[in-house]
């Protein structure tokens, strides 16, 4: 096992070799360990199987460690090398242990990321967080709820994980996701092509694991208009050019007072046909939130 380590380099003096030393990180260390599921869970005390863990951190050297990931077993149990932790001022550091959940939205684990002593003179079982509840009704201009809007919540750093869910006739939705910061994205669908009718945003907020379950703010989504073009190719050029040309609509988040995300997303993606003509049923309102 090797870390990475960045080195100042001279910046105009390259007619000797250059010696980079790595320092002296130590030997590799073989952590077994159990994860187990909250007191918080369902199953409180379970062991979480399937979940992916690695580490991470500063070692000795000034060098930074990154371990392989691995999965733990159906006893919740994983095994993986790693480096000693940085010792500062003969202080023992810690390593950040990352814990994924298995890929599936309707478990209640959360991505958890622990400090931890390595080495130690023993390693007790880590414990994942569970996720917060988030509830929420999404309607329309008039008031009346909008079910089937696919509500997604897309975290704004690498502590949480993407979720979804679906509105029902009432307009509610309820989601479950990791304690972080999240923009909330809230799609109508054509029932026909999947194209986004409509979208509403909430822009980032912070979820922790104090106030769960959590009522998100009301969203309205606007109507949607039918947009009719045809490409015009330049002169002297066949008319049959342009069949088949893909055009792409973007839209970009206002963002927010808090911070939301101004990052363009694609609303819809159609082709033009023989004539060079496409439809296209886009948001009246690009895009509606806060």
């Amino acid at each position: 096992l090797i870390p990475a380590k960045i080195f100042p380099l001279p910046s105009n003096d390259f007619s000797r070799p250059l010696s980079l030393y790595l320092g002296d990180y130590g030997p590799p260390i073989t952590l077994t360990q159990s994860v187990v599921r909250s007191p918080l869970s369902p199953v409180p005390g379970q062991p979480l199987a399937n979940a992916t863990v690695w580490l991470e951190g500063a070692v000795n050297g000034d060098g930074y460690f990154k371990s392989d990931p691995v999965t733990t077993d159906q006893g919740g149990t994983f095994n993986v090398q790693v480096l000693a932790a940085k010792v500062t001022n003969g202080v023992p550091g810690t390593l950040s242990v990352h814990i994924v959940p298995p890929a599936n939205g309707a478990d209640t684990a959360a991505v958890t990321i622990i400090p931890e002593q390595i080495p130690a003179s023993s390693y007790p079982n880590l414990v994942c967080n569970e996720k917060t509840t988030l509830h929420g009704i999404v309607v329309a201009p008039d008031g009346s709820p909008l079910g089937n809007v696919v509500v997604t919540a897309h975290p704004e750093s690498n502590d949480g994980q993407v979720e979804s869910a679906t509105s029902d006739t009432s307009g509610s939705y309820t989601l479950a996701v990791t304690p972080a910061t999240y923009s909330f994205f809230f799609d109508a669908q054509s029932a026909y092509n999947g194209a986004v009718l409509a979208r509403g945003y909430l822009s980032a907020r912070t979820i922790d694991a104090s106030t769960s379950p959590r009522q998100l703010p009301p969203v309205t989504l606007p109507g949607a208009v039918t947009v009719d073009v045809q490409l015009v190719p330049p002169m002297n050029v066949d008319p049959s050019a342009v069949w088949g040309s893909s055009i792409e609509v973007f839209a970009t988040p206002a963002g927010g007072a808090d911070g939301g995300s101004s990052t363009p997303f694609l609303l819809q993606q159609t082709q033009a046909n023989q004539q060079g003509e496409f439809r296209m049923v886009l948001p009246a309102t690009a895009l509606t939130g806060q």
